[in-house]
C-alpha cells in the first residue's frame, strides 16, 4: 500500500504529509508579509508573538488530518480495495482530533493535550482550519 495522499491526479500523488507541510509553510510565510500580518493582528486585537504565529501555522498543518481516513484514501485505491463508504475529510478531521483528545491510547493524544494548553482560542481556530472549504464544520456529537 502506498503512503497517504493529500492531492491526487490520476496515478500521480502528492503525499498527505507533504501537502500539509506545504500549506502550513505558505501560511507561515504569508503571515510574515506586512499586509497579512497587520490584518491578522487587527483581527486578534493584539500584536502576535513569534510563538503565536508558529502555533497558528501548526494548527494550519492539521487542516487536512481527516484525509487519513481510509474512506477518503480509498478514492485513490483500485476498485474493490475498500468495501466501506467513501468519505470526505472535514468531519473526519474533527473526529480524528476529538478522538485524539479523548483516548489516551491515540497516537496524537499527547500532542492534542499540549495544543489545547495554548489557550481558549485553540478550538475555534482549529474549527476555522478544518472549515477551509468555505463552510463551517460542526464537531461530531458521537465520533466513531
Amino acid at each position: 500500500m502506498r503512503e497517504a495522499w493529500g492531492k491526487l491526479n490520476g496515478e500521480k500523488i502528492h503525499p498527505l504529509a507533504h501537502h500539509r507541510m506545504d500549506v502550513a509553510a505558505v501560511f507561515a510565510r504569508m503571515i510574515e508579509l506586512p499586509a497579512f500580518r497587520d490584518r491578522l493582528e487587527k483581527a486578534a486585537g493584539t500584536p502576535l508573538s513569534d510563538a503565536q504565529r508558529h502555533r497558528l501555522s501548526a494548527l494550519v498543518f492539521l487542516h487536512d488530518i481527516g484525509k487519513l481516513h481510509p474512506g477518503f484514501q480509498a478514492k485513490g485505491w483500485p476498485n474493490g480495495a475498500w468495501s466501506g463508504p467513501v468519505r470526505g475529510h472535514l468531519k473526519e478531521s474533527w473526529t480524528f482530533l476529538t478522538l485524539a483528545c479523548k483516548w489516551p491510547e491515540h497516537p496524537f493524544n499527547g500532542t492534542m493535550h499540549r495544543i489545547m494548553t495554548w489557550g481558549e482560542a485553540v478550538a475555534p481556530l482549529l474549527a476555522a482550519a478544518i472549515a477551509h472549504h468555505d463552510r463551517p464544520v460542526s464537531p461530531p456529537t458521537d465520533p466513531t
